[in-house]
C-alpha cells in the first residue's frame, strides 16, 4: 500500500504484550513509514522495566514487516521470548522536516500526505509521552509547581509544608519523640511518633492526616503503623523459646541414647544374675532349714537343763536334811550340800540364758525362712525370664544339624532370619521365609583378583574349557593391553585378522576379486546384512592402504544397502572434531567432488578464504526452484527467468520490453527499438 493511501486513526502509537514460551511474532496494527520507526523493548519476566537495558536492536534482535501499510505491521524476534516476558513496541519517528517545497515546483499528493502523516505521527507520539509523564489532574487548582529540585544523593522528593513546590527530604518523616497511644498533643502530616503505652510499646507510627490531641495512634484515619515493635519482640521471645526447646530436646535425645545403651548392658547381665539368684535362693533355703533345726535342738537342750537344775535343787535340800540328822557326817555333808546348791544355781542361770538364745534363734530362723521364700520367688521369676530369653535364642539359632530343618527346636514354624549350621556341607544357612540359603559365600575354590589366575591349577586347561583352544594367540601384557592374533598389542584391544561382531552369523571368505581381500571387520545381525569396515590392500586400483566402510549383505559385491549416519540426530564432521552443522567439512581448500559416472565428468564445490566456488565440468551452472530454471550461468554470461530485484527496484522483461519498477509501481520502460518511457520528471542536468 502506498503512503498516499494511509489513513492515520486516533490511536496510541504503542503496543504491549505478555509473551508465551518461544513466541517470536508480535503484531503492530498501526501505520508507520520505515522499519527504523519501530523501537522494541523486552523486559524479562519478573524484572523491573529498564528502557536502557531492555531496548532491542533492529536486525540483530528483531526484524520488521508491514511498513507503509494501514494495519499489517509486525515484528519478529530472532530468539523466541520466555513465558511472562513483556514485549513493548513503540512508533518513534524522527522530529524533522525532510521535504522542502520549491517555488513553482510540483506539489505532489504523495509528498504532502507523507508530511501531514508525519505531523500526526509526531503529535500522537508527544501525546503518549505526556500521558505517561508526571502531571497535575485536569481539575487541579492549587497552582503548585512541578519543577523538580536539583538531585541530592540518598534524599527523597516530596511536597514542602505549604504544598506548593517539590523539595528534597532526607527522611520519610519528622521524628517528634514519644507519646502515649492516646496522644497528648496535635501532630502534622509525616510526623513520626513512638508509643510508650504497654499494648503498643515502642511501636512507631506516621501521621497521614493532621491529628488533634487525644487521637489514638491506632486510629488508621490519622496514623499508619510503620514499625511493629510489639510483634517483633514477641517473635524474638518465641524464637528464644524455640531455641531453648530445641536444646532441651537435643539433651533428652542424648540421655535417651545413653539410657538405651545402659538398658542393653543390663539386659545382657539379667540372665547371669537370674542364675546366681536361683543358686543363692537354694542356699538360703537350706541355711534357713538348718537354722530352724538348730533352734529346736537348743530349745530342747534348755528345757533339759532346767529339769536337771530343779532335780539338783531337790537333791541339795535332801542332803542338807540328812546332814542335820547325821552328826558324824555333818561337816562333809554340809560342804557337799553347799557345793551342790551353788552348782544348781549356776545350772539354773545357764538354762535361762539358753532359753533366751533359743527364742532369738527361732525368731532369726523365721526371718531367714521369709527371706528365703522371697529369694525363691525372685529366683523363679528370673529363671522364667532366662528361660524365655533362651527360648527366643533357641528359636533364632537352631544349632548344628545334618539337613535343612522344617520346624524350629520347639516344633513351631520357622521364623525369617533363623540360622543353623549344616554339618553335612559345613555351611551356615539362613531361613529367608521360604527356603534355606547360605548365610555367607565361601572363598574355597574362588579366584582372587590379586593372585592373577595363580589360583588355577592349569590356566591352559581353563582356556580350553572356555572354548578358547588357540589360547596362544591371546596375549594380555602387563600394561593392561589385550592382543588377539598378536603377541605385542599396541592398544587396549588389538585384533590381527578378520573380526566378526554380531549375533552368530558365520561369514564366508571373500573372493579374490572382492575389495575385502585383506583384513576386515563385520558388524551385523541374523541374515548376514550389516556393516563392513576394512582396508584396501597395497597395489589395488584404489589408494593403497585406504580404509573403507560399506553397508552390504555378506559380501559387498553381491548386494548393497543404504548407510545412515546419526539417524537420531547430531552433526557429522570431516576434518573437525567439533562439527557445527549436519555436515561440516574442514581443511585447506575443502571441496566436494561430484562425479557423473555416465559421462565421466567431475564438478566441484570449493571453499577458499571465505569464498564459495562452484566449478562445473561442462559449460553451465543452473539454479532451479520447484523444478523450474531461474538462473543459468554459462561461459557466455548469465540468463535470468523473471524479475531481478535491486533494493527497492525491480527489473522485468515484459515481451520485448525492459520494465523498471519501485514499490510495485512501473517507473520506466525501454523497448526493443531503444525508446525510453519515464513516469515523472526527467532531470537532464543534475547531480546524482
Amino acid at each position: 500500500m502506498s503512503a498516499t493511501t494511509i489513513i492515520v486513526n486516533d490511536v496510541e502509537p504503542r503496543r504491549q504484550y505478555t509473551a508465551t514460551s518461544g513466541q517470536t511474532v508480535f503484531d503492530f496494527p498501526i501505520p508507520f513509514f520505515e522499519d527504523v520507526d519501530l523501537q522494541v523493548y523486552l523486559t524479562p519476566a519478573g524484572q523491573q522495566s529498564n528502557d536502557t537495558a531492555d531496548i532491542l536492536t533492529l536486525t540483530t534482535d528483531y526484524s520488521v514487516a508491514g511498513a507503509n501499510t494501514q494495519d499489517s505491521g509486525a515484528i519478529t524476534l530472532v530468539t523466541g521470548a520466555s513465558t511472562g516476558d513483556i514485549i513493548t513496541i513503540e512508533r518513534v519517528v524522527s522530529i524533522a522536516r525532510t521535504a522542502d517545497y520549491q517555488t513553482s515546483g510540483d506539489l505532489l499528493a504523495e509528498t504532502v500526505n507523507r508530511e501531514q502523516d508525519t505531523e500526526i505521527f509526531i503529535s500522537q507520539q508527544l501525546r503518549a509521552d505526556i500521558n505517561r509523564s508526571f502531571r497535575f489532574p485536569i481539575t487541579d487548582s492549587s497552582g503548585a509547581s512541578l519543577v523538580l529540585p536539583s538531585p541530592t544523593a540518598n534524599y527523597v522528593i516530596g511536597w514542602n509544608s505549604d504544598g506548593d513546590s517539590i523539595t528534597n527530604f532526607q527522611e520519610i518523616g519528622q521524628y517528634q519523640g514519644t507519646d502515649a497511644t492516646v496522644t497528648t498533643i496535635s501532630y502534622s502530616v509525616r510526623d513520626l511518633v513512638k508509643s510508650t503505652s504497654a499494648g503498643q510499646l515502642d511501636n512507631v507510627y506516621i501521621c497521614t492526616q493532621a491529628s488533634p490531641a487525644g487521637t489514638s495512634l491506632t486510629n488508621t484515619s490519622y496514623w499508619s503503623l510503620i514499625v511493629d515493635a510489639v510483634s517483633a519482640a514477641a517473635s524474638a521471645t518465641n524464637a528464644a523459646a524455640s531455641a531453648s526447646a530445641a536444646a532441651t530436646s537435643a539433651s533428652n535425645a542424648s540421655t535417651s541414647e545413653t539410657n538405651a545403651a545402659t538398658s542393653e548392658t543390663n539386659a545382657g547381665n539379667s540372665a547371669t544374675s537370674a542364675a546366681t539368684s536361683a543358686t543363692n535362693a537354694a542356699n538360703s533355703a537350706s541355711t534357713a532349714s538348718t537354722a530352724a533345726s538348730n533352734a529346736s535342738t537348743s530349745e530342747s537342750n534348755a528345757s533339759t537343763s532346767e529339769t536337771n537344775a530343779a532335780a539338783s535343787a531337790v537333791s541339795a535340800s535332801s542332803s542338807a536334811s540328812s546332814a542335820s540328822s547325821s552328826a558324824s557326817s555333818a561337816s562333809s555333808s554340809a560342804t557337799t550340800a553347799t557345793t551342790k546348791a551353788s552348782e544348781a544355781a549356776t545350772s539354773a542361770s545357764n538354762a535361762a540364758t539358753s532359753e533366751t538364745n533359743a527364742a532369738n534363734s527361732a525368731s532369726a530362723a523365721s526371718t531367714s525362712a521369709t527371706n528365703a521364700a522371697t529369694s525363691e520367688s525372685n529366683a523363679a521369676t528370673s529363671a522364667t525370664n532366662a528361660e524365655t530369653a533362651y527360648d527366643n535364642f533357641d528359636d533364632r539359632y537352631l544349632g548344628a544339624k545334618a539337613s535343612d530343618p522344617t520346624l524350629d527346636n520347639d516344633g513351631d514354624a520357622l521364623i525369617t532370619g533363623a540360622l543353623y549350621f549344616n554339618t553335612t556341607d559345613d555351611v551356615m544357612k539362613v531361613w529367608e521365609g521360604s527356603s534355606w540359603v547360605a548365610a555367607y559365600a565361601s572363598l574355597s575354590g574362588a579366584l582372587i583378583a590379586s593372585n592373577n589366575l595363580s589360583d588355577l591349577g592349569s590356566a591352559s586347561s581353563a582356556l580350553t574349557n572356555l572354548g578358547i583352544s588357540n589360547h596362544d594367540d591371546i596375549t594380555v601384557d602387563g600394561s593392561g593391553k589385550v592382543g588377539i592374533g598378536t603377541s605385542s598389542p599396541s592398544s587396549k584391544l588389538e585384533v590381527n585378522g578378520t573380526a566378526h561382531l554380531g549375533n552368530g552369523v558365520t561369514q564366508s571368505a571373500p573372493s579374490s576379486s572382492d575389495i575385502m581381500t585383506t583384513t576386515h571387520t563385520y558388524l551385523g545381525g541374523t541374515g548376514g546384512n550389516g556393516v563392513f569396515i576394512g582396508q584396501y590392500p597395497s597395489g589395488t586400483s584404489a589408494s593403497s592402504h585406504a580404509s573403507w566402510l560399506q553397508a552390504s549383505y555378506t559380501v559387498p559385491s553381491t548386494a548393497t544397502y543404504d548407510l545412515v549416519l546419526n539417524p537420531l540426530g547430531g552433526n557429522v564432521g570431516i576434518g573437525t572434531s567439533s562439527p557445527s552443522a549436519l555436515l561440516h567439512l574442514s581443511g585447506t581448500l575443502p571441496r566436494i567432488y561430484l562425479t557423473d559416472t555416465d559421462t565421466s565428468t567431475q564438478s566441484e564445490i570449493i571453499g577458499d578464504n571465505g569464498w564459495l566456488t562452484l566449478n562445473a565440468a561442462s559449460s553451465r551452472i543452473v539454479f532451479n526452484i520447484g523444478g523450474s530454471e531461474i538462473i543459468r550461468a554459462t561461459s557466455s554470461g548469465i540468463s535470468v527467468t523473471g524479475s531481478v530485484t535491486l533494493g527497492n527496484w525491480s527489473v522485468t522483461q515484459s515481451g520485448t520490453d525492459l520494465v523498471f519498477a519501485t514499490g510495485g509501481t512501473n517507473k520506466m520502460k525501454l523497448d526493443a527499438s531503444g525508446n525510453l518511457t519515464v513516469v515523472g520528471d526527467v532531470t537532464a542536468f543534475g547531480t546524482v
